[in-house]
């Protein structure tokens, strides 16, 4: 439900990176999860030929039953099942700054996309101070040693900064790298409901997801204007060309 200053979804941005018909692009939705970019991809463009691939077995049968014009596979991000130059563009939301390897990714990547194709993609790129996402992470962190546990090793940071992304891209002519902020805003429910879509819950137990929630709640009003909770996800959005 975030909105860019522009008014589009971060799905809207990536599916907007294709061409209209009659072209049939080849696509790769890389990490498509349960497939909500390979849908709006489609929307824009029905005749593209889509691929979606993702770590989880359970979500490529989320995608499977939407029953999309496309084709999902389970495989990992360093190993892909697709032959050289095969894809004319790739899109990949949310996800390659949690991947491991990035540097072996990025060599799958530059096998697989023709010369002269297409890459979009969004990665998280930190937190905003003084809002609602800030106010959630410090909670988090909180009830995460309150339970004992420990964070996981989450990516390369690379990933998360725009000099380490034009690093990491260095064979490919990047045509737009843009700090963006999108904004998740609204009632404290309302928030409250989005954040806890983040993989951040999911690494506390049962009784520690309800502890942050019910601090987030106690806290969360003094962040209010006019009713309204501020919260905005900082994220990277780069463009590139295969060389």
């Amino acid at each position: 439900g975030g909105r860019f200053p522009d008014g589009r979804s971060s799905y809207e941005v990536l599916a907007d990176l294709v061409p209209l018909p009659p072209s049939r692009p080849a696509i790769l939705d890389l990490a498509c999860g349960d497939g909500p970019l390979s849908a709006r991809v489609l929307d824009r463009n029905p005749g593209a030929q889509v691929v979606g691939i993702d770590l989880s077995g359970v979500e490529i049968e989320r995608a499977r039953a939407r029953g999309l014009a496309a084709r999902f596979h389970a495989a990992r991000a360093q190993e892909l099942p697709l032959a050289d130059s095969s894809q004319d563009i790739v899109l990949c939301h949310m996800a390659l700054m949690l991947m491991d390897d990035v540097e072996a990714v990025v060599g799958e990547l530059s096998r697989f996309t023709r010369p002269g194709g297409q890459l979009g993609l969004i990665v998280g790129g930190g937190i905003r101070a003084g809002d609602a996402w800030a106010l959630y992470a410090d909670l988090w962190r909180a009830e995460l040693r309150r339970v004992g546990g420990a964070l996981p090793p989450l990516g390369d940071d690379r990933t998360r900064d725009a000099g380490g992304l034009r690093a990491l891209f260095v064979d490919w002519e990047v045509v737009s790298i843009q700090e963006r902020l999108l904004e998740i805003g609204g009632s404290l429910e309302d928030v409250l409901r989005r954040l806890e879509l983040s993989y951040l819950p999911a690494l506390l137990p049962p009784e520690g997801r309800l502890g942050l929630a019910d601090r987030f709640r106690a806290e969360a009003p003094g962040l209010a204007r006019e009713g309204h909770i501020p919260c905005g996800l900082r994220l990277i959005t780069l463009e590139a060309r295969r060389g």
